[in-house]
């Protein structure tokens, strides 16, 4: 029963095969995020003088260039699965439905953030060799590559991270096609939905817009219960994109 759900040598296959049918665009990523940080590496020696506000500057966009490079990786996961050119191929695969969606899984979470920090360690080695040469600054890339790869592991970032991910990649099999954007813009309505069920709810209950301001003001939630939020978000998604996934192979026929 365990080896028609799950088989690490068919898994193993399974993912061999993505590789080489995927590996331009897994190249192009690689190395579009390669460039980046060679450049910005590389002119971070010119200011060198300032190198911790530079390390702080570098680790935010890193930070954030993961955070969205993750989400956009994850918003596509599925889409071999709903070209019709590819459909019937894609079902068809000798894998369960399960290793199909744990691959997917393991390569948007797992996989791409280890390949980009690898690829960023990279990128900083070279990019610092050559502006240690070129505007005759110190060579450390591994200080440097610590102080801008290191708000990733903080707590809350790999929180709103992971909660992220789920997010989009429930929406890559939710949507059929865009579900970047569409998954992104239905986080803004819900939002935006929010806010506004909030005003309402407070003119109702405070009488006064004066008192609406106060009622905001004394708005709080502690980490502890963002934390709460975060993971149920986490296996709400990930549990809804696993069911919707089963339904769409049902759907098919397969």
């Amino acid at each position: 029963m365990m080896g028609s759900i799950f088989s690490p040598a068919r898994f193993f296959y399974f993912s061999l095969r993505d590789f080489v049918f995927n590996k331009k665009n897994y190249i192009l990523l690689a190395a579009i995020t390669f460039g980046i940080t060679v450049v910005i590496s590389f002119f971070s020696q010119y200011f060198s003088s300032n190198i911790v506000s530079a390390d702080n500057s570098n680790g935010s966009f890193f930070s954030t260039y993961l955070f969205f490079s993750t989400l956009g990786v994850a918003a596509s996961s599925f889409d071999y699965y709903k070209k019709n050119s590819l459909m019937n191929d894609a079902f068809m695969l000798p894998a369960s439905f399960f290793e199909k969606w744990l691959f997917a899984f393991v390569k948007t979470l797992i996989l791409w953030p280890i390949v980009f920090i690898a690829v960023v360690f990279l990128g900083f080695f070279i990019g610092e060799f050559l502006g240690s040469l070129v505007f005759s600054a110190s060579f450390s890339p591994f200080p440097s590559f610590v102080h801008s790869i290191g708000p990733v592991f903080s707590g809350d970032y790999m929180l709103g991270f992971i909660s992220s991910h789920a997010i989009f990649f429930f929406g890559a099999v939710f949507f059929r096609k865009n579900a970047f954007f569409k998954t992104l813009l239905s986080i803004i309505c819900f939002f935006v939905i929010f806010v506004l069920w909030l005003i309402l709810w407070a003119y109702v209950f405070a009488f006064s817009s004066s008192m609406v301001f106060d009622v905001f003001s004394r708005m709080y939630l502690s980490w502890d219960v963002i934390r709460m939020i975060y993971i149920f978000v986490i296996v709400f998604f990930w549990g809804m994109s696993f069911i919707r996934f089963r339904e769409l192979e049902n759907i098919n026929g397969f």
